[in-house]
Protein backbone atom coordinates (compact mmCIF):
# COMPACT_ATOMS: atom_id res chain seq x y z
CA UNK A 1 0.00 0.00 0.00
CA UNK A 2 2.81 2.41 0.88
CA UNK A 3 4.55 1.66 -2.41
CA UNK A 4 1.34 2.29 -4.37
CA UNK A 5 0.89 5.63 -2.63
CA UNK A 6 4.41 6.63 -3.66
CA UNK A 7 3.66 5.66 -7.26
CA UNK A 8 0.45 7.70 -7.30
CA UNK A 9 2.35 10.65 -5.86
CA UNK A 10 4.96 10.44 -8.63
CA UNK A 11 2.37 10.02 -11.37
CA UNK A 12 -0.25 12.58 -10.46
CA UNK A 13 1.38 15.02 -8.03
CA UNK A 14 4.96 15.47 -9.27
CA UNK A 15 3.94 16.90 -12.70
CA UNK A 16 1.99 19.59 -10.89
CA UNK A 17 5.14 20.55 -8.97
CA UNK A 18 6.52 21.77 -12.28
CA UNK A 19 3.90 24.47 -12.26
CA UNK A 20 4.07 25.19 -8.55
CA UNK A 21 7.80 26.02 -8.85
CA UNK A 22 7.28 28.54 -11.65
CA UNK A 23 7.31 32.25 -10.83
CA UNK A 24 3.97 33.95 -11.39
CA UNK A 25 5.14 36.31 -14.11
CA UNK A 26 2.72 35.60 -16.94
CA UNK A 27 -0.76 34.42 -15.86
CA UNK A 28 -1.77 33.60 -19.44
CA UNK A 29 1.27 31.37 -20.02
CA UNK A 30 0.95 29.89 -16.54
CA UNK A 31 -2.61 28.81 -17.30
CA UNK A 32 -1.54 27.20 -20.57
CA UNK A 33 1.16 25.23 -18.74
CA UNK A 34 -1.34 24.15 -16.09
CA UNK A 35 -3.76 22.92 -18.76
CA UNK A 36 -0.98 20.99 -20.50
CA UNK A 37 0.11 19.29 -17.27
CA UNK A 38 -3.46 18.18 -16.63
CA UNK A 39 -4.52 17.12 -20.13
CA UNK A 40 -1.51 16.40 -22.33
CA UNK A 41 -1.84 12.94 -23.87
CA UNK A 42 1.88 12.15 -23.88
CA UNK A 43 2.06 12.80 -20.13
CA UNK A 44 -0.98 10.57 -19.57
CA UNK A 45 0.59 7.74 -21.59
CA UNK A 46 3.78 7.91 -19.54
CA UNK A 47 1.79 8.01 -16.30
CA UNK A 48 0.16 4.71 -17.24
CA UNK A 49 3.59 3.23 -17.98
CA UNK A 50 4.69 4.19 -14.47
CA UNK A 51 1.64 2.49 -12.97
CA UNK A 52 2.23 -0.60 -15.09
CA UNK A 53 5.88 -0.85 -14.07
CA UNK A 54 4.98 -0.44 -10.39
CA UNK A 55 2.95 -3.63 -10.65
CA UNK A 56 5.92 -5.38 -12.25
CA UNK A 57 7.73 -5.04 -8.92
CA UNK A 58 5.17 -7.29 -7.27
CA UNK A 59 5.50 -9.82 -10.08
CA UNK A 60 9.31 -9.83 -10.03
CA UNK A 61 9.56 -10.34 -6.26
CA UNK A 62 6.98 -13.11 -5.99
CA UNK A 63 7.56 -16.83 -5.95
CA UNK A 64 6.57 -18.71 -9.09
CA UNK A 65 3.11 -20.22 -9.04
CA UNK A 66 2.94 -23.69 -7.50
CA UNK A 67 2.06 -26.54 -9.80
CA UNK A 68 -0.66 -29.10 -9.15
CA UNK A 69 -0.33 -32.58 -10.57
CA UNK A 70 -2.53 -35.66 -10.73
CA UNK A 71 -1.87 -39.21 -11.82
CA UNK A 72 -3.92 -42.36 -12.32
CA UNK A 73 -2.47 -45.83 -11.85
CA UNK A 74 -3.40 -47.85 -14.92
CA UNK A 75 -2.01 -50.87 -13.14
CA UNK A 76 -2.71 -50.21 -9.46
CA UNK A 77 0.15 -50.77 -7.08
CA UNK A 78 -1.10 -53.08 -4.39
CA UNK A 79 0.08 -52.21 -0.90
CA UNK A 80 -0.77 -53.51 2.54
CA UNK A 81 -3.38 -50.80 2.84
CA UNK A 82 -4.88 -51.55 -0.54
CA UNK A 83 -4.38 -50.87 -4.26
CA UNK A 84 -3.25 -47.33 -5.20
CA UNK A 85 -5.61 -45.63 -7.71
CA UNK A 86 -4.79 -41.90 -7.79
CA UNK A 87 -1.93 -39.61 -6.85
CA UNK A 88 -2.47 -35.88 -6.27
CA UNK A 89 0.49 -33.60 -5.72
CA UNK A 90 1.46 -29.94 -5.34
CA UNK A 91 4.96 -28.54 -5.98
CA UNK A 92 6.50 -25.16 -5.17
CA UNK A 93 9.74 -24.05 -6.82
CA UNK A 94 12.13 -22.03 -4.63
CA UNK A 95 14.80 -19.99 -6.45
CA UNK A 96 18.30 -19.75 -5.03
CA UNK A 97 18.50 -17.01 -2.35
CA UNK A 98 19.13 -13.65 -3.98
CA UNK A 99 17.52 -14.37 -7.32
CA UNK A 100 14.07 -13.02 -6.45
CA UNK A 101 15.45 -10.00 -4.58
CA UNK A 102 17.69 -9.24 -7.56
CA UNK A 103 14.76 -9.36 -9.98
CA UNK A 104 12.73 -7.14 -7.67
CA UNK A 105 15.58 -4.63 -7.44
CA UNK A 106 15.82 -4.49 -11.23
CA UNK A 107 12.06 -3.93 -11.44
CA UNK A 108 12.36 -1.04 -8.96
CA UNK A 109 15.18 0.48 -10.97
CA UNK A 110 13.05 0.21 -14.10
CA UNK A 111 10.27 1.99 -12.24
CA UNK A 112 12.77 4.75 -11.44
CA UNK A 113 13.58 4.94 -15.16
CA UNK A 114 9.88 5.22 -16.04
CA UNK A 115 9.58 8.05 -13.52
CA UNK A 116 12.54 9.78 -15.13
CA UNK A 117 10.86 9.33 -18.49
CA UNK A 118 7.75 10.94 -17.00
CA UNK A 119 9.90 13.88 -15.89
CA UNK A 120 11.43 14.07 -19.37
CA UNK A 121 8.04 14.09 -21.10
CA UNK A 122 6.68 16.67 -18.66
CA UNK A 123 9.67 18.96 -19.10
CA UNK A 124 9.45 18.65 -22.88
CA UNK A 125 5.73 19.46 -22.90
CA UNK A 126 6.29 22.55 -20.73
CA UNK A 127 9.19 23.61 -22.97
CA UNK A 128 7.07 23.15 -26.12
CA UNK A 129 4.22 25.18 -24.60
CA UNK A 130 6.64 27.99 -23.76
CA UNK A 131 8.22 27.93 -27.23
CA UNK A 132 4.86 27.87 -29.04
CA UNK A 133 3.56 30.68 -26.88
CA UNK A 134 6.63 32.78 -27.69
CA UNK A 135 6.19 32.06 -31.40
CA UNK A 136 2.59 33.30 -31.17
CA UNK A 137 3.76 36.41 -29.32
CA UNK A 138 6.40 37.05 -31.97
CA UNK A 139 3.74 36.60 -34.65
CA UNK A 140 1.56 39.21 -32.94
CA UNK A 141 4.52 41.60 -32.70
CA UNK A 142 5.44 40.95 -36.33
CA UNK A 143 1.88 41.68 -37.42
CA UNK A 144 1.70 44.90 -35.37
CA UNK A 145 5.08 46.13 -36.63
CA UNK A 146 4.14 45.31 -40.22
CA UNK A 147 0.80 47.08 -39.86
CA UNK A 148 2.56 50.10 -38.37
CA UNK A 149 4.91 50.28 -41.34
CA UNK A 150 2.01 49.70 -43.71
CA UNK A 151 0.33 52.82 -42.28
CA UNK A 152 3.58 54.76 -42.64
CA UNK A 153 3.87 53.77 -46.30
CA UNK A 154 0.24 54.66 -46.93
CA UNK A 155 0.92 58.14 -45.57
CA UNK A 156 4.07 58.32 -47.68
CA UNK A 157 2.06 57.30 -50.72
CA UNK A 158 -0.33 60.20 -50.10
CA UNK A 159 2.57 62.62 -49.79
CA UNK A 160 4.16 61.36 -53.02
CA UNK A 161 0.84 61.61 -54.86
CA UNK A 162 0.56 65.21 -53.76
CA UNK A 163 4.14 65.92 -54.80
CA UNK A 164 3.61 64.09 -58.07
CA UNK A 165 0.67 66.31 -58.98
CA UNK A 166 2.93 69.32 -58.50
CA UNK A 167 5.80 67.66 -60.41
CA UNK A 168 7.93 67.58 -57.27
CA UNK A 169 8.17 63.78 -57.23
CA UNK A 170 8.86 61.18 -59.86
CA UNK A 171 6.31 58.53 -60.78
CA UNK A 172 8.94 55.88 -60.01
CA UNK A 173 8.78 56.95 -56.35
CA UNK A 174 5.09 56.24 -56.30
CA UNK A 175 5.58 52.88 -57.97
CA UNK A 176 8.27 51.90 -55.43
CA UNK A 177 5.99 52.70 -52.52
CA UNK A 178 3.14 50.77 -54.09
CA UNK A 179 5.44 47.76 -54.58
CA UNK A 180 6.48 47.91 -50.92
CA UNK A 181 2.83 48.11 -49.89
CA UNK A 182 2.05 44.98 -51.89
CA UNK A 183 4.95 43.18 -50.24
CA UNK A 184 3.72 44.19 -46.79
CA UNK A 185 0.20 43.03 -47.66
CA UNK A 186 1.62 39.65 -48.66
CA UNK A 187 3.63 39.49 -45.42
CA UNK A 188 0.44 40.11 -43.44
CA UNK A 189 -1.32 37.30 -45.31
CA UNK A 190 1.52 34.91 -44.43
CA UNK A 191 1.41 36.00 -40.78
CA UNK A 192 -2.34 35.46 -40.61
CA UNK A 193 -2.05 32.04 -42.25
CA UNK A 194 0.65 30.90 -39.83
CA UNK A 195 -1.35 31.62 -36.67
CA UNK A 196 -3.77 28.64 -37.03
CA UNK A 197 -0.76 26.33 -37.47
CA UNK A 198 0.73 27.43 -34.15
CA UNK A 199 -2.66 27.30 -32.43
CA UNK A 200 -3.15 23.73 -33.66
CA UNK A 201 0.22 22.78 -32.16
CA UNK A 202 -0.73 24.48 -28.90
CA UNK A 203 -4.06 22.64 -28.84
CA UNK A 204 -2.22 19.34 -29.27
CA UNK A 205 0.08 20.17 -26.36
CA UNK A 206 -2.91 21.07 -24.19
CA UNK A 207 -4.62 17.79 -25.01
CA UNK A 208 -7.76 19.32 -26.48
CA UNK A 209 -9.05 21.72 -29.12
CA UNK A 210 -10.64 24.30 -26.84
CA UNK A 211 -8.07 27.05 -27.34
CA UNK A 212 -9.28 29.59 -29.84
CA UNK A 213 -7.49 32.59 -31.27
CA UNK A 214 -8.12 34.46 -28.04
CA UNK A 215 -4.61 34.89 -26.68
CA UNK A 216 -3.91 38.48 -25.75
CA UNK A 217 -0.39 39.88 -25.91
CA UNK A 218 0.13 43.21 -24.22
CA UNK A 219 2.51 45.90 -25.44
CA UNK A 220 3.38 44.03 -28.63
CA UNK A 221 4.83 47.21 -30.15
CA UNK A 222 7.11 47.83 -27.18
CA UNK A 223 10.04 45.84 -25.86
CA UNK A 224 11.31 44.96 -22.41
CA UNK A 225 14.26 47.06 -21.32
CA UNK A 226 16.01 43.90 -20.24
CA UNK A 227 15.37 40.19 -20.51
CA UNK A 228 15.00 38.00 -17.39
CA UNK A 229 18.22 36.59 -16.05
CA UNK A 230 19.06 32.90 -16.38
CA UNK A 231 20.11 30.75 -13.47
CA UNK A 232 23.03 28.94 -15.04
CA UNK A 233 23.35 25.41 -13.71
CA UNK A 234 24.53 21.96 -14.71
CA UNK A 235 22.94 18.84 -16.13
CA UNK A 236 23.02 16.64 -13.03
CA UNK A 237 19.20 16.67 -12.72
CA UNK A 238 18.62 15.91 -16.39
CA UNK A 239 16.30 12.87 -16.77
CA UNK A 240 18.34 11.42 -19.64
CA UNK A 241 21.47 11.45 -17.50
CA UNK A 242 19.68 9.95 -14.51
CA UNK A 243 18.14 7.29 -16.76
CA UNK A 244 21.58 6.33 -18.04
CA UNK A 245 22.85 6.12 -14.46
CA UNK A 246 19.93 3.87 -13.50
CA UNK A 247 20.77 1.68 -16.49
CA UNK A 248 24.25 1.20 -15.03
CA UNK A 249 22.68 0.03 -11.76
CA UNK A 250 20.43 -2.35 -13.67
CA UNK A 251 23.43 -3.72 -15.55
CA UNK A 252 25.37 -4.27 -12.32
CA UNK A 253 22.47 -6.12 -10.75
CA UNK A 254 22.02 -8.19 -13.92
CA UNK A 255 25.69 -9.21 -13.72
CA UNK A 256 25.16 -10.33 -10.12
CA UNK A 257 22.09 -12.32 -11.17
CA UNK A 258 24.01 -13.86 -14.06
CA UNK A 259 26.53 -15.23 -11.59
CA UNK A 260 23.65 -16.84 -9.69
CA UNK A 261 22.49 -18.61 -12.85
CA UNK A 262 24.98 -21.36 -12.04
CA UNK A 263 23.33 -21.86 -8.66
CA UNK A 264 20.61 -24.50 -8.39
CA UNK A 265 16.96 -23.86 -7.60
CA UNK A 266 14.97 -25.96 -5.17
CA UNK A 267 11.50 -27.44 -5.08
CA UNK A 268 9.32 -28.88 -2.36
CA UNK A 269 6.13 -30.82 -2.79
CA UNK A 270 3.45 -32.91 -1.19
CA UNK A 271 1.76 -35.97 -2.70
CA UNK A 272 -1.46 -37.60 -1.55
CA UNK A 273 -1.92 -41.19 -2.73
CA UNK A 274 -5.56 -42.22 -2.91
CA UNK A 275 -6.35 -45.89 -2.41
CA UNK A 276 -9.02 -47.64 -4.44
CA UNK A 277 -12.53 -47.63 -2.97
CA UNK A 278 -11.22 -46.14 0.26
CA UNK A 279 -9.91 -49.44 1.37
CA UNK A 280 -7.42 -47.84 3.74
CA UNK A 281 -5.86 -44.63 4.98
CA UNK A 282 -4.48 -42.53 2.09
CA UNK A 283 -0.71 -42.06 2.58
CA UNK A 284 1.07 -38.65 2.26
CA UNK A 285 4.51 -38.15 0.78
CA UNK A 286 6.75 -35.08 1.15
CA UNK A 287 9.13 -34.38 -1.71
CA UNK A 288 12.17 -32.16 -2.23
CA UNK A 289 14.14 -31.50 -5.38
CA UNK A 290 17.05 -29.50 -6.74
CA UNK A 291 17.81 -28.29 -10.28
CA UNK A 292 21.08 -29.24 -11.93
CA UNK A 293 22.69 -26.24 -13.74
CA UNK A 294 25.04 -28.49 -15.67
CA UNK A 295 24.89 -26.62 -19.01
CA UNK A 296 28.08 -24.69 -18.45
CA UNK A 297 28.08 -23.11 -21.91
CA UNK A 298 24.65 -21.63 -21.26
CA UNK A 299 25.69 -20.24 -17.87
CA UNK A 300 28.83 -18.73 -19.40
CA UNK A 301 26.80 -17.11 -22.19
CA UNK A 302 24.42 -15.58 -19.64
CA UNK A 303 27.35 -14.03 -17.75
CA UNK A 304 29.05 -12.72 -20.89
CA UNK A 305 25.78 -11.22 -22.12
CA UNK A 306 25.22 -9.41 -18.81
CA UNK A 307 28.78 -8.07 -18.78
CA UNK A 308 28.43 -6.83 -22.35
CA UNK A 309 25.17 -5.03 -21.50
CA UNK A 310 26.84 -3.40 -18.49
CA UNK A 311 29.74 -2.21 -20.63
CA UNK A 312 27.26 -0.85 -23.18
CA UNK A 313 25.33 0.97 -20.45
CA UNK A 314 28.57 2.54 -19.23
CA UNK A 315 29.43 3.74 -22.73
CA UNK A 316 25.90 5.04 -23.13
CA UNK A 317 26.24 7.05 -19.92
CA UNK A 318 29.43 8.67 -21.15
CA UNK A 319 27.86 9.46 -24.51
CA UNK A 320 24.77 10.98 -22.88
CA UNK A 321 26.91 13.15 -20.62
CA UNK A 322 29.03 14.40 -23.51
CA UNK A 323 25.92 15.08 -25.60
CA UNK A 324 24.22 17.00 -22.79
CA UNK A 325 27.38 19.00 -22.11
CA UNK A 326 27.52 19.95 -25.79
CA UNK A 327 23.85 20.97 -25.77
CA UNK A 328 24.41 23.01 -22.63
CA UNK A 329 27.31 24.87 -24.19
CA UNK A 330 25.25 25.53 -27.31
CA UNK A 331 22.33 26.90 -25.28
CA UNK A 332 24.62 29.06 -23.16
CA UNK A 333 25.97 30.56 -26.37
CA UNK A 334 22.49 31.10 -27.84
CA UNK A 335 21.24 32.75 -24.65
CA UNK A 336 24.23 35.07 -24.33
CA UNK A 337 24.25 35.89 -28.05
CA UNK A 338 20.52 36.59 -28.35
CA UNK A 339 20.49 38.63 -25.14
CA UNK A 340 23.46 40.72 -26.29
CA UNK A 341 21.90 41.32 -29.70
CA UNK A 342 18.52 42.11 -28.12
CA UNK A 343 20.11 44.74 -25.90
CA UNK A 344 21.94 46.14 -28.93
CA UNK A 345 18.69 46.55 -30.86
CA UNK A 346 16.58 47.82 -27.96
CA UNK A 347 19.06 50.28 -26.44
CA UNK A 348 20.94 51.40 -29.55
CA UNK A 349 19.80 50.36 -33.02
CA UNK A 350 16.02 50.86 -32.71
CA UNK A 351 16.32 54.30 -31.04
CA UNK A 352 18.83 55.33 -33.70
CA UNK A 353 16.59 53.98 -36.47
CA UNK A 354 13.61 55.89 -35.07
CA UNK A 355 15.66 59.07 -34.81
CA UNK A 356 16.99 58.59 -38.32
CA UNK A 357 13.47 58.03 -39.65
CA UNK A 358 12.10 61.18 -38.02
CA UNK A 359 15.00 63.27 -39.33
CA UNK A 360 14.67 61.79 -42.82
CA UNK A 361 10.89 62.31 -42.81
CA UNK A 362 11.21 65.95 -41.85
CA UNK A 363 14.01 66.50 -44.34
CA UNK A 364 12.10 64.81 -47.16
CA UNK A 365 8.97 66.86 -46.55
CA UNK A 366 11.11 69.98 -46.78
CA UNK A 367 12.91 68.64 -49.89
CA UNK A 368 16.25 68.47 -48.09
CA UNK A 369 16.89 64.75 -48.80
CA UNK A 370 15.90 62.54 -51.68
CA UNK A 371 13.18 59.90 -51.71
CA UNK A 372 15.60 56.96 -51.53
CA UNK A 373 17.10 58.23 -48.28
CA UNK A 374 13.67 58.59 -46.71
CA UNK A 375 12.49 55.17 -47.92
CA UNK A 376 15.66 53.49 -46.68
CA UNK A 377 15.21 55.04 -43.23
CA UNK A 378 11.69 53.60 -43.08
CA UNK A 379 12.93 50.15 -44.13
CA UNK A 380 15.78 50.29 -41.60
CA UNK A 381 13.28 51.08 -38.83
CA UNK A 382 11.05 48.18 -39.88
CA UNK A 383 14.00 45.79 -40.03
CA UNK A 384 15.39 46.92 -36.68
CA UNK A 385 12.07 46.36 -34.89
CA UNK A 386 11.56 42.96 -36.50
CA UNK A 387 15.09 41.90 -35.60
CA UNK A 388 14.55 43.02 -32.02
CA UNK A 389 11.40 40.90 -31.84
CA UNK A 390 13.28 37.94 -33.35
CA UNK A 391 16.07 38.23 -30.78
CA UNK A 392 13.46 38.18 -28.02
CA UNK A 393 11.90 35.08 -29.59
CA UNK A 394 15.29 33.37 -29.86
CA UNK A 395 16.10 34.19 -26.26
CA UNK A 396 12.86 32.87 -24.78
CA UNK A 397 12.79 29.71 -26.92
CA UNK A 398 16.40 29.02 -25.93
CA UNK A 399 15.42 29.75 -22.33
CA UNK A 400 12.67 27.13 -22.58
CA UNK A 401 15.15 24.59 -23.94
CA UNK A 402 17.60 25.46 -21.18
CA UNK A 403 15.02 24.88 -18.46
CA UNK A 404 14.19 21.53 -20.05
CA UNK A 405 17.84 20.48 -20.36
CA UNK A 406 18.79 21.42 -16.81
CA UNK A 407 15.45 20.26 -15.33
CA UNK A 408 15.27 23.37 -13.15
CA UNK A 409 11.47 23.25 -12.97
CA UNK A 410 11.14 19.62 -11.97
Amino acid sequence: MFRNRNVMFCVFVLPCLVFSKLPETNPQLDQLIRNALENNRAIMVQQQKVISQSNEIITAGSLPNPSLSAGYFISPVVTKEGPQEWKLGITQNLPWPGKLSGKEKIARLRLDIENEQLRQVTLQVVSDVRATYEQLRFLASEEAITNENFDILKQLESVIRLKYTTSRASQSYLLKVQMDLLRLEDDLISITAKRPVLLAKLNQLLGDTTIEDGLVFDNILSFEKDLPAIEYTGIEKNPQLLTAQKSISIGSEAVRLAKLSAKPDFSVGLDNIILKDGTGKNPLMVRAGISLPIWFGKNKAIKESANAKLAGADSQLQDVRLSLDAQLESLNYKLDDSRRKYNLYIHDLIPLAEQNYKVAESAYLSDEVDFETYLNSEKNLLQAKLEGAKMRLHYFTSHAEYLELTAQEF
